[in-house]
């Protein structure tokens, strides 16, 4: 019989200061409750040049972004930071999928801020730069992005749900 022993490791989160990163991933939207209600927002997630203990690259995620490019949203704000350069008029009117950023590298500030009680300490990314187009791939990546790992299943879409409350509603209209 095979045992498997779990030895409890304490969370370590990314280390303060300034870092090299690379943008790794593009967590997928979920629908999050905030002061103004429910909006769809997801993460980037940045895997920088430092090595945790856990042997794998540091990885910290950026703030939840909504999913607009308005002037004044964190989404353009990151996109225009991590390009260099602001998006152009042709580009915002076409769509700019944010992906495209998967593979770019970053300078990067990260700030340690303990939540209210402070038992956990939160790496807040404060400042980002994007490095030049012509970066070279600065590392070989450990990070498995969430869409490639074993058992994940994309979240339905709003259009997806509501065909199969249709197709339900039809079943049970069929049954009477």
């Amino acid at each position: 019989m095979l045992k498997i022993k779990y030895i409890p490791q304490p969370f370590v989160p990314c280390p303060k200061g300034s870092h090299v990163a690379v943008i790794v991933d593009a967590t997928e939207p979920a629908s999050i409750k905030g002061k103004f209600g429910v909006k769809k927002q997801f993460r980037f997630i940045l895997e920088i040049d430092q090595v945790a203990p856990s042997k794998k690259r540091f990885t910290v995620s950026s703030a939840p972004m909504s999913l607009s490019y308005h002037e004044k949203s964190s989404l353009r704000k990151f996109t225009e930071d991590v390009l260099g350069r602001s998006l152009t008029d042709k580009e915002l009117a076409e769509g700019v999928d944010p992906e495209m950023l998967i593979g770019k590298a970053c300078n990067i500030i990260v700030k340690h801020v303990p939540n209210a009680d402070k038992t956990k300490t939160y790496a807040n990314i404060v400042f980002l730069e994007g490095l030049a187009d012509k970066s070279p791939t600065l590392w070989q990546s450990q990070y498995e992005r969430i869409e490639d790992r074993e058992g994940y299943s994309r979240p339905r879409t709003e259009e997806e749900e509501l065909n199969e409350m249709e197709t339900d509603a039809r079943e049970v209209e069929a049954t009477f």
